[in-house]
């Protein structure tokens, strides 16, 4: 995940600078929604590792290098659930918001000392 981590800095979204913020669900209505910057880098995991929602959730209890990757701390706040992890989808379908998240972040065997693709 260290590698997962150069090609994704931390910094790289934020509730501020993201195409989807005016979209996403705002604290009031319900659950506090998880934070905007976790999940597009959630949503990356989905597809590198091919995982379906509820695989999604599961693989993030089973794994500390996901979550560390996703910013979740189990002491401090849940894994998303796999609905949550859905509606963020359709959010970004929605949109269509989907491709332009992918094209921040552009993996080629040439840009990627670590032969990732």
């Amino acid at each position: 995940m260290m590698v997962a981590s150069t090609i994704v800095p931390p910094a790289t979204f934020s509730p501020r600078d993201a195409r989807c913020e005016p979209f996403y669900p705002k604290a009031g209505n319900g659950r506090p929604p998880i934070g905007l910057e976790r999940m597009p880098r959630l949503h990356f995991l989905q597809h590198w590792f091919n995982l379906s929602d509820p695989a999604a959730e599961e693989a993030l209890y089973d794994s500390l290098s996901m979550r560390e990757f996703g910013g979740i701390d189990l002491g401090r706040e849940p894994v998303p659930d796999e609905t949550t992890i859905i509606n963020f989808h359709h959010l970004l379908e929605r949109h269509g918001l989907g491709k332009s998240l992918f094209q921040r972040v552009t993996i080629t065997p040439r840009s990627s000392s670590q032969g990732i693709t």
